[in-house]
């Protein structure tokens, strides 16, 4: 007899007595060897030090949770504090603000875990655009027809931010456009160098992939989710969060096509449509339709893994 909890379109629930056929599905004298996470420690992953902006500019921390083997857990949350929020402010999402001239200590808190707290400094005036960097992450892909949205930074000779327009270019239009807001479209299949520029500083280039077909699943979709969701204590094992395992074997079956237990009118995966899909939603946005943003207390996809996903699901979310 096969033991598991069932979780199917038809959203029916199947509930076993307590101790009913157990014996069948497993020798209970044998030894269990389950590893536990534990929560043991928090830190501040992202950006990278300096820590200044502008008044009025705006800097995205990032946070995770690690267990005693040092690797990021799903937490019940992260909370961000800044020492003097007239100096600056920090939102639930991470998202430093400037207000005033000074320095603060931001601090990220999960439970009793806290991390060392980094000076953050806002300043009023900012020298000239020294650097310009593309935050991309690496190998980033799109397919044809597709769209991925560049991000760029810049920092004077101090590193400060700096909120300034850039220029948008890519190297062959015929494979990859960018408009003027960094969002660039799949043309055709093949690679192009992307850059950001402002004034005579130019970014190091980027090399966008274009795919012809969506993102395989087992060698594509499937690791973001074993290596990120399908952890210990999140979506994977007998008692699953939300009674959603994510791991390898499962996770297709669990998804596409099925109707959420926090939202039943939506699909978690619905075929042709990532943005009627709650899975990409949870994983793209700060303020889904249900809950929280995932994963939770992990650290947010990178947006590579974010439009992978969301490439596989528009192009049918094949097997």
């Amino acid at each position: 007899m096969k033991c598991r909890s069932s979780r199917r379109r038809s959203n029916t629930w199947l509930v076993l007595a307590a101790g009913v056929g157990l014996s069948s599905c497993r020798d209970l004298g044998a030894p269990l060897d389950v590893f536990v996470p534990v929560p043991t420690s928090i830190v501040i992953v992202a950006p990278a030090p300096p820590y200044r902006i502008l008044v009025g500019g705006s800097l995205q921390f990032h946070a995770e949770v690690h267990d005693q083997t040092g690797a990021p857990i799903a937490a019940s949350g992260i909370e961000w504090t800044s020492s003097i929020p007239t100096v600056a402010s920090i939102d639930t999402n991470g998202r430093l603000l400037g207000l005033g001239v000074g320095q603060t200590e931001i601090r990220a808190t999960s439970g009793a875990l806290s991390t060392i707290p980094v000076t953050a400094e806002v300043i009023a005036t900012a020298g000239d655009v020294a650097t310009v960097v593309i935050l991309a992450d690496t190998d980033p892909r799109v397919v044809v027809g597709g769209t991925l949205l560049f991000v760029a930074e810049a920092r004077d000779d101090q590193g400060v931010v700096l909120q300034v327009p850039f220029n948008w270019q890519s190297s062959v239009p015929a494979v990859a456009t960018i408009d003027t807001t960094g969002l660039a479209r799949g043309v055709a299949a093949g690679t192009t160098e992307i850059r950001a520029s402002s004034g005579s500083v130019t970014s190091t280039a980027v090399a966008l992939t274009v795919l012809a077909q969506a993102p395989d699943f087992d060698t594509e979709i499937q690791p973001i989710f074993t290596g990120r969701c399908a952890l210990s204590g999140c979506h994977a094992g007998a008692s699953p969060k939300e009674d959603l395992r994510l791991d390898i074997g499962a996770a297709y079956d669990e998804i596409v096509g099925v109707p959420s237990n926090q939202l039943p009118q939506w699909l978690l995966v619905s075929p042709g449509d990532a943005t009627a899909s709650l899975l990409y939603r949870k994983v793209s946005e700060d303020s889904p339709p249900s809950g929280s943003r995932m994963p939770l207390g992990a650290g947010t996809l990178t947006a590579t893994e974010i439009q992978r996903i969301h490439d596989w699901i528009d192009a049918g979310a094949p097997r």
